[in-house]
């Protein structure tokens, strides 16, 4: 056999190897991966999606090349459908346009995107070689490649619809993948939260108790009466787990082993009743101002309200507590009976705490 047709067999093997339709569902697989790198690149830093313009259609382009093996032009058609499919997929997913980019900057990058595809998607004819391959075309030997399904009507809507298929469904799975990722951090964060949240607890027994200041004592009773923490310096500290029954196991501490005064004016409040009662006569006989106040209220609103406001001006005199003294001042720029209210309100109020020194 001459050169000359060893030559032109090897380039008609070439030609035979060709396979368009090969090549449209290779690069239908590949828009896959591409969308969801797109997504991806886009999640992680808007700015930069439009490169991926440029970089799909280098992707495309050797996809269809890899395994369309070809030469012929219509590769380099089907690798502009499966790029513009894979951009219109882009668009529509919102991962293409960042806004920080001029349209002008958005052309350039889909122009080169365009050539991309097209120049990578064909292999390259030697230029000793074009003779031999324009023989090989013109003789008709390559009739058996030319079959229904390399036809340009059978590949050409095959890569399109398969291609803006796959990549859709590549979009749809990355932002499935990506709902799942943020749900699973969300929920991871709140566990986290929650776990932080309920480390602020403190023990309440006896030997703990004893090692707090009466101020701290009391600012953990009120953190866990109101659900909100405030230090001994009357700074917030944020949220914190509610318990009455821990407040009251707080309060009952500061009662029953330091006879403190406050104490018992509060816990007398929410207790009301006798129990109430009696712990509410303890502190105003211990001559804490709250309990000494709300005796004067008690007086005001059930038997003598002129006389009241007589006992709250004497009163003020020798109250030393700033929280006291805000409660009388606004009292008497009103009606007395605009705050009999107040005595059926079982709360712990901060400013009970908020200026008391033990």
């Amino acid at each position: 056999m001459s050169v000359t047709e060893q030559s032109r067999e090897q380039v008609k093997a070439k030609l035979v190897k060709q396979s368009p339709l090969a090549a449209a569902i290779g690069v239908a697989c590949w828009s896959i991966p591409i969308i969801i790198l797109w997504i991806t690149v886009f999640s992680i830093k808007s700015a930069i999606g439009p490169v991926m313009l440029v970089i799909s259609g280098v992707l495309v382009g050797l996809a269809v090349r890899i395994h369309g093996r070809g030469y012929d032009r219509i590769f380099s058609v089907i690798s502009l459908i499966a790029y513009l499919s894979v951009i219109a997929v882009a668009l529509s997913s919102e991962v293409l346009i960042s806004g920080t980019l001029s349209l002008s900057i958005y052309a350039l990058l889909f122009a080169l995107g365009c050539w991309s595809a097209a120049f990578i998607a064909r292999k390259s004819i030697p230029f000793i070689d074009h003779k031999l391959f324009a023989e090989v075309y013109e003789s008709g030997e390559l009739a058996g490649y030319k079959k229904i399904k390399n036809h340009w009507l059978v590949v050409l809507p095959s890569t399109l619809i398969a291609t803006s298929c796959l990549s859709f469904a590549g979009a749809v799975g990355a932002f499935a993948h990506q709902q799942y990722l943020f749900v699973e951090k969300q929920v991871e964060q709140e566990q986290h939260q929650a776990a932080k949240f309920r480390a602020k607890h403190i023990p309440t027994d006896d030997e703990f108790l004893a090692t707090l200041s009466d101020k701290k004592a009391f600012s953990y009773a009120f953190a866990y009466y109101s659900g909100r923490h405030f230090d001994e310096r009357g700074v917030y500290q944020g949220n914190f787990p509610q318990d009455t029954f821990k407040s009251e196991t707080i309060l009952r501490y500061l009662v029953e082993h330091k006879n403190e005064p406050r104490a018992q004016f509060i816990l007398g409040r929410m207790l009301a009743f006798e129990r109430g009662e009696a712990l509410m006569a303890s502190s105003r006989q211990s001559g804490d101002q709250f309990a000494r106040l709300y005796d004067i209220y008690q007086f005001g609103c059930h038997i003598d309200a002129k006389q009241g406001r007589t006992l709250l001006q004497s009163f003020k005199k020798l109250v030393t507590e700033q929280s006291v003294i805000i409660d009388i001042q606004q009292m008497q720029s009103n009606d007395f009976r605009d705050y009999c209210d107040i005595l059926d309100d079982t709360e712990f109020d901060y400013r009970y705490i908020r200026d008391y020194k033990s």
